[in-house]
């Protein structure tokens, strides 16, 4: 089942490639809107972030749970919940995979 996204920006998922305005954007407030996906087996769609990752470089993301400063993570408030936003790839090397 292919995935079925819809996005204001032209982003790859696994290697984004953010234009000097995105970067600049990212630099200012931390995090970059790039659009709402929905992937199979999920019941609704979500909205994804670009944003820097000290390791990996340019990441894209969906926010998770309730923010923790301990975590290391990104904060970023959503309708008046604030939630989180973590590296997948620093995820995978935690996990060990």
């Amino acid at each position: 089942m292919e995935e079925i996204k819809t996005t204001p920006l032209k982003v790859d998922l696994e290697d984004p490639k953010p234009t000097w305005a995105e970067k600049r954007h990212i630099r200012i407030f931390g995090y970059l809107y790039v659009g709402t996906y929905i992937k199979p087996g999920w019941t609704a769609p979500i909205k994804h972030y670009m944003f820097l990752c000290r390791k990996h470089g340019y990441v894209v993301d969906y926010p998770h749970g309730y923010y923790s400063p301990f975590k290391g993570t990104i904060p970023i408030k959503i309708d008046g919940h604030l939630s989180q936003l973590y590296c997948p790839k620093c995820e995978e090397d935690r996990r060990g995979s």
